[in-house]
Formats: C-alpha cells, structure tokens, sequence
C-alpha cells in the first residue's frame, strides 16, 4: 500500500511544488527502508530559492492537500 501511496505522490508533489510553486530544482516523494527495517514515506525538495522552514511550511501544506486528493480520488484510478 506503501508503494501506492508514493506513486502517486509523486506526481501529486512534482506538480504542486515544483511545477506550481517552483520551490526547488529537485522535488521528489518515495519510500524507503530505514536502519531499522521499517517503512518510511520521504518528500525530498532541494532548492536554493527558499530557506527550510518554507520548504517545511509548503511541504506541510501539500500532505494536508494530498489527502484531500487521496479521499477524493475516483476507485478505478487507485486500481489501475
């Protein structure tokens, strides 16, 4: 589900602050192992425009409006 999750927000959080924000060069979302063996989920925005209490701020901002998207997103796309 994990894996899901990041494919589409992915895309979900290149389009918003990347594309439409242009907060960073790189903006990215994946999931990754820790040391410990468990899941993480991981938004990655690298920028030389924005100080990171922005990034922070605007990251924080797109998970909230990311979930809204996941609640509101029609079944036949979450089953592609």
């Amino acid at each position: 589900v994990l894996e899901l999750l990041s494919y589409i927000a992915y895309n979900s959080a290149y389009n918003q602050l990347r594309t439409k924000e242009q907060l960073g060069y790189i903006v990215s979302a994946f999931t990754r192992k820790t040391a410990g063996g468990s899941n993480a989920f991981v938004v990655v925005v690298q920028s030389s425009s924005a100080l990171p209490s922005k990034l922070e701020e605007r990251v924080e901002a797109w998970l909230t409006s990311f979930r809204e998207e996941l609640v509101e997103m029609p079944e036949e796309r979450v089953t592609m």
